[in-house]
């Protein structure tokens, strides 16, 4: 599955002329780097090294792991390299994997020194903290699984950075993964979109996948989003069905709880696609009154995105 979703974006990077471009690192915009042109192929060609700001990391294991794989001989067989998924709008899929490579000098498609050093991919990682990336996501619908050992092994690594792991657990299975480590895992837990998958609004709010959840919240390790309330639902806005778990969540959690647009909505073009409005209004619907507005919408993210220091360190 991974290897699938790189390939198309690595040749497109080799046939648009990347690889014999000057190996500097140039500053470029999303737009500048994921520009294609009328068959769809990418125009950047100035540097095989990029700089992109405010992104959210993906396939977490492999960004964190600087260490080099020099048993790779063949083309496309990368190793240590880690990516960045972006989604566009409706049925506009342009650019949608930035593909960054942590190029070593011994990958056979490299010219030399033209590559990420053990060094630079660390120093990189130190940059993107510094400008404010707190957080990976593991997403078993991308392929990347929630595993006990994946979420010790990054815990360890994220946790002095003070990042978080974001996830969208696909089951009430991860969300019992994820109970039986909470106490003892090295970062905070953000769980996607009312973790919706772990429990089933026809069952009333105490089945165990949402009583497990709210226990999560209780041990203030874990933060939840209200976000994809169309991902949970078949219905429309205001989504009747899942206002009484919002409302008890509202009402007992509301120092853990996150709201979030779910932009670009992957996977919708119609029928269900949300309105920015209904989705703030829906705090509303569910009881917050201003001060757990407030809450969700201000002091909450600020304390887990860490807002101040990063406004203070850049004063």
């Amino acid at each position: 599955m991974k290897r699938i979703m790189i390939i198309p974006v690595l040749v497109n990077f080799l046939l648009s002329g990347g690889v014999k471009a000057d190996p500097t690192i140039a500053e470029v915009s999303h737009s500048e780097f994921q520009a294609v042109n009328a068959a769809g192929e990418q125009t950047y060609t100035a540097t095989q090294k990029v700089i992109l700001e405010g992104i959210l990391l993906h396939d977490p294991a492999d960004v964190l792991d600087p260490t080099a794989a020099d048993s790779v001989t063949q083309l496309y067989n990368v190793s240590g390299q880690w990516q960045i998924y972006f989604q566009g709008e409706g049925d506009d899929h342009a650019g949608t994997a930035v593909w960054m490579g942590q190029l070593y000098n011994n990958l056979p498609w490299v010219s030399p020194d033209g590559g990420y050093s053990n060094e630079e991919f660390i120093a990189e990682l130190a940059r993107l903290n510094s400008l404010g990336v707190r957080g990976v996501r593991l997403a078993h619908a991308f392929g990347y699984a929630v595993t006990r050992d994946a979420l010790r092994r990054i815990g360890e690594r994220v946790g002095p950075l003070g990042w978080h792991i974001a996830i969208w657990p696909s089951g009430l299975d991860e969300l019992r993964l994820i109970a039986s480590l909470i106490e003892t895992l090295a970062a905070p837990v953000v769980l996607d979109h009312l973790a919706g998958h772990c429990w089933d609004p026809r069952l009333g709010v105490d089945q165990e996948g949402f009583t497990l959840l709210r226990s999560l919240l209780e041990s203030r390790r874990v933060w939840l989003k209200l976000s994809g309330m169309y991902r949970a639902s078949t219905g429309a806005f205001p989504w009747p069905e899942l206002i009484p778990f919002a409302a008890t969540l509202a009402a007992e959690h509301p120092q853990r709880l996150l709201w979030a647009s779910d932009w670009p909505h992957v996977g919708l073009h119609g029928g269900n696609m949300p309105n920015y409005g209904e989705l703030l209004d829906w705090l509303l619907t569910i009881g917050c009154d201003d001060t757990r507005r407030r809450q969700i919408l201000v002091d909450n993210p600020i304390e887990l995105y860490g807002f101040a220091k990063v406004a203070a360190e850049r004063a």
